[in-house]
């Protein structure tokens, strides 16, 4: 063999050696930077990150839907004790979101009909838009609590992950919560979208260590977590066979189960192992129930005099019969609670729109097509495309690696899998956020990728790292580009924002968030007044929107006069349509169904946050005497 080929053989075998050693000098390095301070450092910058964009854009938005009716409901909560309003939501975060309100010099309009009727949309506008209070600090506050909730959200992920894969993982985890558009914009309002999310997964965790070391203490932590889930959403009831699951896999995986009471004992055995998970689930659920009559003041009335009237939705669905019927009469729950969760359950197929089809079919009372394939659908437009790669690859790539941590890992995956799969076969298709608690745990289970970035050689392993880096960095320039409408986020499958109404409605994109920025807009532009049909439940009166309504909207003060059809339209007229009744997600426009269809041919002059479309009327309507207001017809 010849010098020259001899030389090039020795290097070949050096070759591997080299990259090896730089490959291992690299992650060291990232090592040192994710310890001690650099991790603390980390977190702050990352959950400054979260906080930053939600309080900068929460202030950019008017009130939403719900928080009409959740955040008076738990401002009336804490001052009265009284349950009577919202109680198709259990009453923790409601009650979170109001307690900053005891401090402002409020007026509970307690003297009302609205709340001796327990009206709580009607009370909602009384209290928040009558002129009795500012709305605005009153949602600032709200507002902020929930925002704190999502960074205590944004700690839990990071503490489960960083106990399952290490730093960097915890790292990847917190960087995908910091930057996740669906996160930050349900995490910045009074809804109880981002308390379930937090309670479940804190009650997930807490089961979770209870059931590897059984302590009094791990007990009374998994009880109280699993309460306080129950109180958070009528959904947190999942959380029952999610344990239930996870305890049974628990007991044939082969690991032990520490208990600690007067002496450690160690279970290993599935009979003592059985014995273990029944004296926590004894504990656990006491603890739960009493938990749940504690968000209830421990007392069955919903009403802070004591009386047994029904509360006003019960006329509004058949009575509780079988097992709910049983557990109100026996009282063995809190009125509120029962009969929040029957009329929930009742009520519980909705209209829907979904890639420019509508769920309803038109009848007397009208019926709805179930959707097996809604929140695939939701997750596949409204996820950043870099989390659905990791996801893929973490499921394809599960048996590689996940097999020696998969006992670790069964709490998530079975959370995952009922919520997501319960959510799916149901039929209360109206948003993505009704899937919002399995974004965390997606989170936590996909951020192992972080560990897999090394390959056998040096080129192989800086490809990995500079497409991981992609990734991160397209994942926060989508977030940031949607700043301050996350709400309205549709990723790069989806055409984006622009594009979002073209496959979904709602509180996808639009819950009645935009009115602050069109009356921006109408200042900017010197546009005096426009035809307004909005979705949602604020008064568009109290932004300063100078309007007339399209459709008489259920708010107190609206006249005859300030109908559109009243007052006609002309073709230079402005009118200002929510994307929701746009694309009759609810049904027709009545009275006048061509209304909406000739608007959805017609190129807005404006889209305000992507929720609000402004067109310039191609058409025109005549006023309309009172007898034959409500024609329909124009003169296009």
């Amino acid at each position: 063999m010849s010098k020259k080929k001899k030389r090039l053989k020795k290097a070949a075998r050096k070759t591997p050696v080299k990259a090896a050693r730089a490959g291992a000098e690299f992650f060291g390095l990232v090592q040192r930077l994710t310890r001690g301070r650099w991790l603390a450092l980390w977190v702050i910058l990352l959950l400054a990150a979260f906080a930053l964009q939600a309080t900068t854009s929460m202030v950019q938005k008017s009130g939403t839907w719900d928080e009409t009716a959740h955040l008076p409901a738990g401002y009336a909560y804490l001052k009265t004790g009284d349950y009577r309003l919202n109680a198709e939501h259990p009453p923790l975060g409601k009650m979170i979101a109001g307690l900053p309100l005891l401090f402002l010099d409020l007026d509970g309009a307690f003297e009302t009909d609205a709340w001796r009727e327990s009206h709580e949309w009607e009370y909602g506008w009384e209290f928040l838009f009558s002129g009795r209070n500012d709305a605005s600090p009153a949602f600032f506050w709200g507002r902020l609590t929930m925002v704190l909730l999502s960074l205590c959200l944004g700690l839990l992920i990071f503490f489960w992950a960083r106990k399952l894969y290490g730093n960097g993982a915890a790292l990847l985890a917190l960087f995908l919560f910091a930057f996740s558009p669906n996160l930050i914009a349900h995490g910045r309002l009074t809804n109880t979208d981002m308390p379930i999310a937090l309670f479940l997964l804190l009650s997930l965790f807490c089961f979770d260590r209870a059931a590897r070391r059984l302590t009094p203490l791990s007990a009374l932590l998994a009880g109280v977590t699993l309460g306080l889930a129950l109180l958070a959403k009528f959904s947190g009831l999942l959380m029952l066979p999610v344990l239930a699951v996870t305890a049974l896999v628990r007991l044939f995986d082969g690991s032990p189960i520490e208990i600690k009471f007067l002496k450690t004992i160690t279970a290993k055995a599935w009979r003592k192992k059985l014995v273990a998970l029944l004296i926590l689930f004894a504990i656990m659920l006491p603890l739960a129930y009493g938990t749940v009559w504690a968000g209830y003041s421990f007392r069955f009335s919903a009403f802070s005099d004591g009386n047994d009237e029904s509360l006003w939705f019960a006329q509004e669905v058949p009575k509780p019969a079988g097992i709910a019927k049983f557990l109100h009469d026996k009282r063995l729950l809190p009125q509120a609670y029962l009969e929040g969760f029957h009329y929930v359950r009742s009520t519980m197929t909705r209209a829907s729109f979904l890639d420019g089809e509508h769920n309803w079919i038109p009848g007397r009372p009208p019926r709805y097509k179930s959707w097996p394939h809604y929140f695939i659908m939701t997750s596949l437009y409204k996820t950043p495309v870099p989390v659905l790669i990791f996801f893929v690859l973490s499921v394809v790539l599960a048996y590689t690696w996940s097999r020696k941590r998969w006992k670790q890992e069964v709490p998530l995956a079975a959370a995952f899998v009922i919520y997501f799969g319960v959510a799916t076969y149901g039929n209360m298709n109206i948003g993505h956020r009704h899937i919002l608690p399995v974004i965390p745990l997606v989170f936590i289970f996909i951020s192992k990728v972080v560990n897999y970035l090394g390959g056998r050689q040096l080129s192989e392993t800086i490809l990995r790292l500079l497409l991981f880096v992609l990734l991160l960095v397209w994942c926060v320039l989508g977030t940031v580009s949607v700043y301050p409408h996350y709400l309205a986020y549709f990723n790069e499958i989806a055409g984006g924002p622009a594009n979002g109404p073209n496959h979904l409605t709602d509180s996808n994109i639009d819950w009645g968030q935009d009115l602050i920025l069109l009356k921006r807009h109408m200042d900017e532009h010197n546009i005096e007044e426009v035809h307004l049909y909005y979705f949602g439940s604020a008064d568009p009166r109290y932004y300063g929107v100078k309007c007339k309504f399209l459709i008489p909207p259920n708010l107190p003060g609206v006249r005859k006069s300030d109908w559109s059809v009243s007052s006609g339209i002309s073709r230079s007229d402005y009118i200002a349509v929510s994307v929701t009744n746009l694309q009759d997600t609810y049904g027709p426009l009545r009275p006048a169904p061509w209304m909406m269809e000739r608007l959805r041919r017609e190129t807005p002059v404006e889209k305000i946050g992507y929720s609000i479309y402004l067109f310039r009327s191609p058409f025109e309507l005549p006023p309309r005497r009172e007898e034959d207001r409500h024609a329909t017809g124009a003169n296009e």
